[in-house]
């Protein structure tokens, strides 16, 4: 099924085709690469994924989102807990508990208690799993957790698609390299990054 595609973002689009055209006349990009790069995409990576792989490398850290869904997962845990010590040791963060919720459309008390208990049940159950197949989970804490740098989370899609400054120039290429480190060729990150301000909108 295709989509309707706004002006906005064929005009990203067109402008990434031509930065790849160029270089690849002056003989830095290899073609073949670019092309393996956007099947790659197409075949192996959702736009969910490529949100975690790129706030991993936002944060320099690999496994940066699973560390945070597991944060909120245990203040979610220690908020059910009768010990007042276990509690404080775990230094809840109720704003973040709740605006992960909030993300997740749970905004009413009710529905942040019922997710609240199915958090702890399936923990009690099986407290190695770490939410990670949850796509609603993980893009909430992604967008909570970018807010706390950004005004929005549009805002970091803002600085990788307008490389204008020298700022968002170095967010730009501090995320290529987090990409490529976490196993990305250097036109799959670029390809990576563009997919992602382009469809996240």
């Amino acid at each position: 099924m295709t989509q309707e595609v706004s002006d906005e973002k064929l005009g990203i689009f067109a402008k990434q085709q031509n930065d790849w055209f160029r270089r690849i006349k002056e003989g830095s990009l290899d073609p073949d690469e670019v092309a393996c790069a956007v099947q790659h995409i197409i075949n192996r990576r959702s736009l969910e994924q490529i949100r975690i792989d790129i706030f991993n490398a936002y944060c320099g850290n690999l496994d940066a989102v699973r560390k945070n869904v597991l944060a909120y997962i245990m203040m979610v845990v220690g908020m059910g807990s009768s010990s007042v010590g276990e509690t404080e040791a775990l230094k809840i963060d109720e704003i973040f508990v709740n605006a992960v919720e909030d993300r997740m459309y749970r905004r009413e008390q009710g529905a942040k208690e019922a997710l609240r208990r199915f958090i702890r049940n399936i923990h009690s159950r099986n407290p190695d799993y770490d939410f990670m197949d949850n796509p609603e989970l993980v893009k909430a804490v992604i967008d909570v957790r970018l807010e706390s740098d950004f005004e929005r989370a549009n805002s970091l899609i803002g600085a990788l698609a307008n490389r204008t400054n020298e700022e968002n120039v170095k967010l730009y290429n501090r995320i290529i390299a987090g990409l490529i480190r976490n196993g990305y060729k250097t036109a799959e990150a670029e390809e990576a990054v563009h997919f992602f301000c382009t469809r996240s909108r």
